[in-house]
C-alpha cells in the first residue's frame, strides 16, 4: 500500500535543503534529511529519524490542471507541489510527515492528505499527527483493555495499560517491562 500527502507551495519559496534542516532542527524531532536538492530530485530521498534509517520518495512539480476544483481553490496562488510517498513503513510515513509538516509551516504551504481528503496549513499538520497519534493510542488501549483487563492485574509502569505476564513489553507505548 502506498500512501501519498502533498504541499502545496509557491515556487519562489521552496527552501534550500539547508534551510528545510534548520527548520527541522528548530522543532526538535529528530528528523535529519539526507543532502539532496529539493528543487531537483525525484525518487526515493533517505532520511534518519531519531538515529534510525528510513526515508521516502520525493518530488517537485509544478500544479497540473488536473488538480481537482476543491484543491485548486484551497491552495489559491500556490504553484508548485511537493510530494511525499511512503509504503507499508511506519518510520518511513512519520518521517515523510514530520518532513511535510515543518515544510508546510515553512513556506506558508497547504498540506493536502490524500487518504483524508484533509488540507491543514501552519501548525495545523502536526495538530493531525498527534491527533491520529491519539486516537491510534486509545485504540490499543481499549483493544488492551478487551484482551487482558480481565485476565491480569499486571499494569505498565508508563501508561497503565493491562500487560499479561508471558509479554516483555507493552502493547500499547512499547514500554519494555520484561517478563513478569
Amino acid at each position: 500500500m502506498s500512501v501519498e500527502v502533498i504541499v502545496y507551495v509557491r515556487d519562489a519559496e521552496l527552501p534550500s535543503r539547508e534551510e528545510w534542516q534548520r527548520a527541522i532542527d528548530a522543532e526538535n524531532i529528530g528528523l535529519q534529511l539526507e543532502d539532496f536538492s529539493p528543487r531537483e530530485h525525484t525518487g526515493f530521498l533517505p532520511a534518519r529519524l531519531d538515529g534510525r534509517e528510513c526515508g521516502f520518495e520525493y518530488s517537485f512539480e509544478a500544479v497540473d490542471e488536473w488538480e481537482s476544483e476543491e484543491v485548486l481553490a484551497e491552495i489559491g496562488d500556490r504553484d508548485r507541489r511537493v510530494a511525499f510517498v511512503w509504503h507499508s513503513s511506519e518510520l518511513d510515513g512519520q518521517a515523510a510527515m514530520l518532513a511535510a509538516a515543518v515544510l508546510t509551516k515553512l513556506t506558508d504551504g497547504v498540506f493536502f492528505d490524500t487518504q483524508g481528503p484533509a488540507f491543514a496549513r501552519g501548525d495545523g499538520v502536526f495538530a493531525m499527527m498527534e491527533e491520529d497519534e491519539r486516537a491510534a493510542w486509545n485504540a490499543r488501549m481499549e483493544l488492551a483493555e478487551r484482551k487482558w483487563g480481565g485476565a491480569t492485574s499486571r499494569r505498565c509502569p508508563k501508561c497503565q495499560a493491562p500487560c499479561p505476564e508471558y509479554k516483555q513489553k507493552c502493547a500499547v507505548c512499547g514500554f519494555v517491562i520484561g517478563r513478569a
